[in-house]
């Protein structure tokens, strides 16, 4: 064969849109991948939209040089320019030299709305409805307060908590200590010292005869007191003698 070919039942044919809902004004790109069976030469694309009247308008084309046994791929964009919820139909023309080779329709494009987001989609929400609004704060507010006095009245009922309970512990354990009074305890004494016996008295002898003070009175039977010594055992001797010869 001379120039290019293309067979719609090849399955390297390939038409699919990279968008097919675009929003208004979105551009939209349709990819076409194509296998020449042919010779060498040029290859146009045509992009076509359907219009009023059942006409169809070539929105967008594009011509590839190509050599024999070559695929291809080539891009046609095309403006979304529909009211929104709107589908435009389309279909891909494949020309060679000007002459239509092949035709094939191709998904329709749905335009949708462009989704407001964030502060711009609070901002419409706003002006809007500003009365739903309100009453969404005004019932915030109360159940913020609501919640806020179940919080308080619980803690009011409920019993105290172990460290208020430690804490109460700790002061009456200290005011025990503070009335607590220590008996005095009297500092130890020296031991008394132990009695001194006195000296026994002398012994009570009978009336003896009368003897020679030269010699020393006899002695008790039990000798002579503890600290006595001869003489004073005599002196004493002879004295309490002559008090009884008085009697």
């Amino acid at each position: 064969m001379v120039g290019p070919s293309s067979d719609i039942d090849d399955e390297a044919v390939y038409r699919q849109w990279d968008n097919t809902s675009p929003y208004d004004g979105e551009t939209a790109t349709m990819i076409v991948t194509d296998s020449n069976l042919g010779g060498n030469g040029m290859v146009e694309f045509a992009l076509q939209e359907l219009v009023e009247g059942g006409y169809w308008s070539t929105s967008s084309m594009v011509g590839v040089e190509v050599t024999s046994g070559q695929s291809l791929t080539a891009s046609l964009p095309v403006s979304a320019d529909a009211p929104q919820g709107t589908a435009i139909e389309y279909r891909v023309l494949v020309l060679v030299d000007g002459v239509e080779m092949d035709r094939q329709s191709v998904e329709s494009l749905l335009i949708k709305e462009e989704t407001v987001r964030d502060g711009e989609a609070l901002s419409q929400q706003l002006s809007d409805d500003i009365f739903s609004v309100t009453l969404f704060i005004i019932a915030l507010t109360s159940l913020s307060f609501g919640m806020y006095a179940l919080v308080l009245r619980r803690r009011m009922l409920a019993p105290e908590t172990e460290e208020e309970a430690a804490d109460q512990t700790e002061e009456v354990v200290q005011e025990m200590v503070n009335q607590k009074v220590l008996p005095s305890i009297a500092s130890p004494t020296q031991p008394p010292s132990p009695p001194v016996a006195p000296a026994p008295p002398a012994p009570s002898a009978p009336p003896a005869p009368a003897m020679n003070r030269s010699s020393p009175p006899p002695l008790p039977p039990t000798g002579l007191p503890d600290g006595w010594t001869e003489d004073q055992w005599t002196s004493y001797g002879w004295q309490y003698i002559d008090a009884l010869s008085k009697k």
